[in-house]
């Protein structure tokens, strides 16, 4: 008996040399194994490039917002900075905007316009950017001498609160304008009243409200009748 179960432990070790008697123990190093080599073969996945973040002035905001308008463009303009909280938050629902709307070619272009200091075109703005992967837009930094002034070029009853998204017709009339975190479901009706109204056609009325109410000018008093002396 005592030789019957030696050879039997010798022929075991004999195939468990060969491969044929693999305990369990084999198999989760095997797995391991399998697994280090897939996580080798994976490619990784590389961070978006840093977009390219240009300068512009009042004389180049004035040419970029009257240049689109002068092809029949539609225009949609966001003003933002990194150091601001809901300009941080609204990227993502920008960015899945511009993806929306890529398809529409040369008749939409969607603009980024950063207020940040700047020395920061070159680090914390394309950096931004590169992690919201918001690298199809074009992207500027505002340099004005003069601020006041640039902001009145967008629309006069902005004060320059952030963040601040304008939408401009074919025309180059104000579509759209909202102050604070944009409001997707709004923002998209508003692009698509812009991109079906006619080039030769009057706006309609109903294409896209403000998002802050335009208050009603205040009416002016009608002349008084002249009276006669003594009447």
């Amino acid at each position: 008996m005592r030789a019957v179960l030696t050879t039997a432990l010798v022929l075991c070790a004999a195939l468990a040399s060969a491969g044929a008697c693999a305990g369990t123990a084999a198999t989760p190093q095997k797995r391991k194994g399998r697994a280090a080599a897939q996580r080798r073969a994976r490619p990784k996945q590389r961070p978006a490039a840093k977009p390219v973040v240009r300068e512009i002035d009042e004389a180049g905001l004035k040419a970029l917002l009257e240049g689109r308008a002068s092809k029949g463009r539609i225009l949609l303009v966001n003003f933002w900075a990194t150091w601001c909280l809901p300009c941080r938050e609204e990227f993502p629902d920008l960015v899945r905007i511009e993806e929306e709307f890529r398809p529409q070619g040369e008749e939409f272009e969607f603009v980024t316009i950063s207020l940040d200091d700047v020395t920061d075109i070159k680090t914390a703005v394309p950096d931004f950017l590169a992690q919201m992967r918001a690298t199809r837009m074009p992207a500027y930094l505002l340099n004005a001498a003069r601020p006041d002034a640039a902001i009145n070029l967008v629309s006069p009853e902005w004060r320059g609160e952030l963040p601040a998204t304008f939408l401009f017709g074919r025309r180059g009339e104000l579509f759209y304008k909202h102050s604070g975190r944009v409001m997707p479901a709004e923002l998209r009706r508003s692009i698509n009243a812009a991109l079906e109204w006619c080039y030769d056609d009057p706006p309609p009325a109903e294409a896209a409200p403000a998002a802050t109410p335009t208050p009603a000018p205040t009416p002016t008093p009608a002349p008084r009748a002249a009276t006669e002396p003594g009447g």
